[in-house]
């Protein structure tokens, strides 16, 4: 009884941690991405429901919101990112509410720091 009860509350605990350290990235994430002489915004909102990930993506500059991430891990700090119908990806460490990293489209890689947008309280 004593192991069946220590186990439990192993899992319990690891349940815990790996649900906090999700929501270290669940919320909106925005950043710009330098492509050759243009400069554009991209917008990540993250979920984390049912003990799940999931994103979508904006672009607002394109005029492009919704386009669906297939792909979503987030592990030892480092957020990784696949949507096939940008044809892009994404990957960065996190630090604080920062994420650094790379992000990739059409097979070209560019620098992109992702912040993460705060709800303010309304006083």
């Amino acid at each position: 009884m004593k192991l069946f009860c220590t186990i439990f509350l192993a899992l319990i605990s690891f349940n815990a941690m790996a649900q906090s350290q999700y929501l270290k990235v669940a919320g909106n994430w925005e950043g710009s991405i330098s492509v050759q002489e243009s400069t554009f915004k991209v917008v990540f909102h993250i979920k984390y429901e049912n003990e799940i990930l999931s994103a979508t993506m904006d672009s607002p500059d394109q005029n492009a919101f919704g386009l669906k991430v297939d792909e979503i891990s987030f592990s030892e700090g480092v957020l990784k990112m696949k949507s096939n119908q940008a044809q892009a990806s994404y990957e960065g460490i996190l630090n604080n509410n920062i994420v650094e990293g790379k992000f990739s489209l059409a097979g070209q890689t560019y620098d992109a720091k992702l912040i993460k947008k705060v709800k303010r309280r309304s006083s």
